[in-house]
């Protein structure tokens, strides 16, 4: 049987966090607009080339494809079409279909890497598809406690600040506008991924990181266990306010 995400009622109107997930499966969503490289991002994690990937400005990758490491059963790598086509606004099928995957494992840990082509400037569509991803996915919350940016096409970064010397933290730390924005909401979490590295390739920087990031996600669940959280008995409680205690309590532990 799956585990749940469980809190003891007490009858003094307390509630105790005394369980995780249980399946410890984590999801890696990959989403973005179409072109970023979201599939190639999705085989380095796995290791293979699974998903298909190449250049085009049309969506390469049209369904719903679920893939896991040989070595780590406990992930599942999700991609999808484009959730921005070119000139084409958010797609609400590819929403729905990411949506369904994370109602259907409501028992796991889900992470949105949200995937941005170094290079390209972000776009209206850019903040539109931002917009409805917290919509759609529990509001801002979602992408502050579990979204990631992965910033692709590494070795064009690396060879236009070769000369100056600019590291990615750097990089990251100038930009303005809705690319900042976003890496605020992600609480700074951004990641440099060499598409041009062979899957294979398991000593990946972007790897040790990315496990780095996912692991302080998976903690927000680990650290509440144990903890109580109290309601006055005169006050009727629902799921809701005990869900939106626990995202308070683990963005304050994040500042």
């Amino acid at each position: 049987m799956k585990g749940k995400c469980i809190f003891s009622h007490e009858e003094d109107g307390t509630f105790v966090f005394v369980e995780m997930p249980g399946d410890n499966l984590t999801f890696y969503h990959l989403l973005g607009k179409t072109g970023t490289g979201k599939s190639a991002t999705g085989n380095i994690i796995l290791g293979t080339k699974s998903f298909s990937a190449k250049s085009s400005l049309s969506a390469v990758t049209r369904e719903i494809q679920r893939e896991s490491p040989k070595d780590r059963p406990d992930i599942v790598v999700v991609d999808g079409p484009g959730l921005v086509g070119v000139n084409t606004g958010v797609s609400d099928e590819a929403v729905k279909a990411f949506k369904q995957v994370i109602e259907d494992n409501q028992d796991s840990v889900h992470v949105f890497l949200i995937v941005c082509r170094y290079g390209e400037r972000f776009t209206e569509e850019d903040e539109a598809m931002v917009k409805r991803l917290g919509d759609e996915f529990g509001g801002q919350r979602a992408l502050e406690n579990h979204g990631i940016v992965v910033v692709t096409c590494g070795d064009n970064f690396e060879r236009d600040t070769e000369d100056d010397g600019v590291t990615f933290e750097q990089w990251c730390q100038q930009q303005t506008g809705a690319f900042r924005d976003l890496r605020r909401l992600c609480g700074d979490r951004v990641l440099l991924v060499d598409n041009f590295r062979k899957p294979e390739d398991r000593e990946s920087p972007f790897l040790v990181v990315l496990e780095q990031e996912t692991r302080k996600i998976q903690c927000g669940y680990e650290e509440m266990k144990g903890k109580y959280i109290f309601f006055p008995r005169t006050e009727k409680v629902s799921v809701s306010m005990v869900l939106n205690f626990f995202w308070n309590y683990f963005s304050e532990k994040q500042e």
